[in-house]
């Protein structure tokens, strides 16, 4: 018996004992195929295409790419996915519910941000038919509100893909991914986990729809009330953390159940620490943004503020520093404010701006209108 016994290539000591071996193989080979009367090996040529080729492509910045499309102003972005957590009976539900409904008029959500009309999509796993119903009759809801889908089993994504196909969602939301995307044989700390993650933000990103999923909270490690959310608070997150868009939580105030609050977590779209303070209403299931962080902008004075901005641009019909714009604007802002919005603006693609030479430091802008 030799290495040949186990399919594997000898060691020689000569070449021309190596090119003695080659040739013998290469005979019983043949030997085979005229036994079989067909080959037993297939020319590179001829083998089948199994996997998709791999595309090289010129990446190509400019004023004209990469412009945020907000669906729900500062909290979903278009083509973005938005991971809410929150402990069970924070209200993450109540408060998904009162978002779909402004997403679906195009009105304001929590009486602050502005929306854009589209057609939703709910997959509910975390709670029954009847609780979801329940809510809506508090809320006062009544007609057509979204499509849903009561899912009892693991969420399967070539389903979700037909539905995003469809064409017509432009927001989906999934509560939440502890029932809807682990199983038994894979949890959400798992890496199994976290590729269906990345596969549902390449399948929204791609059709441009918005995606919120909601997750659960490790329970605190002294056990008492939480008096606020951190990202290490999320369950799963050294796993999941990277597979997202951005990331939220809610929590309940102590000693103040009807109020509540909005924390930005980190990555993408939103700004990190964003603190918003909302109340509730147990009686309707209604919530107002009431507070934003500790000197910020509630979102409907925020947005009076950039239209100001916006206007003072275009009847300038120059590029101008934000230090000008800001003691031009009446009443009269902060220099640092208007900065933090043009910026903003840029993002988004409502304004354009150029470098200005000022030598040392950090570079300066100045804005004009696209």
């Amino acid at each position: 018996m030799d290495f040949r016994d186990f399919g594997a290539v000898p060691i020689f000591d000569t070449k021309e004992q190596e090119l003695e071996w080659q040739r013998q193989e290469e005979e019983k080979l043949l030997a085979e195929e005229r036994k079989l009367g067909r080959p037993l090996t297939t020319p590179l040529n001829e083998l089948p295409n199994q996997k998709k080729s791999i595309q090289i492509k010129t990446l190509r910045g400019g004023d004209l790419v990469g412009k945020r499309i907000w669906l729900v102003d500062q909290f979903v972005a278009l083509g973005a996915v938005v991971l809410l957590a929150a402990e069970k009976g924070a209200g993450k539900t109540a408060l998904l519910l009162r978002l779909i409904e402004a997403v679906c008029k195009g009105g304001l959500f929590m009486n602050q941000l502005s929306t854009k009309k589209a057609k939703v999509l709910l997959i509910q796993c975390d709670e029954p038919e009847e609780d979801t119903y329940s809510k809506l009759r508090r809320m006062g809801l009544s007609g057509e509100i979204c499509d849903v889908v009561w899912l009892e089993e693991t969420l399967d994504l070539k389903w979700l893909q037909k539905q995003i196909d469809k064409g017509i969602y432009f927001l989906i939301i999934l509560d939440s991914a502890t029932k809807g995307l682990a199983s038994d044989n894979c949890e959400v700390i798992d890496t199994g986990f976290t590729r269906k993650l990345y596969k549902i933000g390449r399948m929204f990103a791609k059709a441009k729809v918005s995606g919120i999923i909601t997750t659960h909270l490790n329970q605190p490690i002294d056990k008492k009330e939480r008096q606020t959310i951190t990202a290490h608070d999320v369950a799963g997150l050294s796993t999941i953390g990277n597979a997202i868009s951005d990331l939220w939580g809610l929590v309940r105030v102590p000693q103040k159940q009807d109020l509540f609050r909005l924390i930005c977590l980190g990555k993408r779209n939103c700004t990190i620490n964003t603190l918003w303070e909302i109340d509730g209403n147990e009686e309707d299931y209604s919530f107002d943004l009431v507070k934003v962080g500790v000197n910020d902008l509630l979102p409907t004075e925020r947005k009076k503020l950039r239209d100001r901005i916006f206007d003072y641009l275009k009847e300038a019909g120059c590029y101008c520093h934000p230090r000008s714009i800001a003691a031009g604007l009446s009443p009269i802002s902060e220099e640092e404010t208007v900065r933090r919005y043009l910026s903003d603006m840029y993002s988004e693609g409502l304004v354009k701006r150029k470098k200005v030479n000022v030598g040392m430091g950090r570079p300066k802008y100045e804005y004009a209108i696209e």
